[in-house]
């Protein structure tokens, strides 16, 4: 499950980045992962996917056995998961940033955008 998570990821951003259609007809603009919500429009690729094929967001009751009764819902932002208060205070060389969405995210704080400018930054860091 969590390869598919991953590669549902990179889709969604090789889509938003690139405005091509998905199966459904849908583009994605540049706040592919910037937005929040459970209603079915907007999003990303990978919320469209859980929405459609799972039973997340649409009202049903889950129950089994003794436990009781629930309602999943799944939001545009949980896309990607909230980072550790732990390993952002641990990190003592730049600021990390929390993920949209969540308690403490800062957009204020620049976060790569390719893999080149991160090795260089780690190199003139240690």
């Amino acid at each position: 499950m969590i390869f598919r998570n991953v590669e549902l990821t990179r889709i969604s951003m090789c889509l938003a980045k690139s405005g091509v259609k998905d199966e459904w007809g849908n583009t994605y603009s540049d706040n592919w992962d910037k937005q929040s919500g459970t209603d079915a429009n907007g999003g990303s690729y990978w919320y469209q996917r859980c929405i459609k094929y799972s039973f997340y967001n649409r009202g049903y009751t889950i129950s089994s056995g003794r436990a009781t009764a629930l309602n999943y819902t799944m939001d545009k932002r949980n896309l990607f998961w909230p980072i550790p208060n732990s390993a952002i205070t641990a990190n003592n060389k730049a600021p990390l940033a929390q993920n949209y969405g969540y308690d403490g995210y800062d957009g204020s704080i620049p976060m790569f955008d390719n893999w080149e400018d991160a090795v260089a930054d780690e190199q003139t860091t240690n």
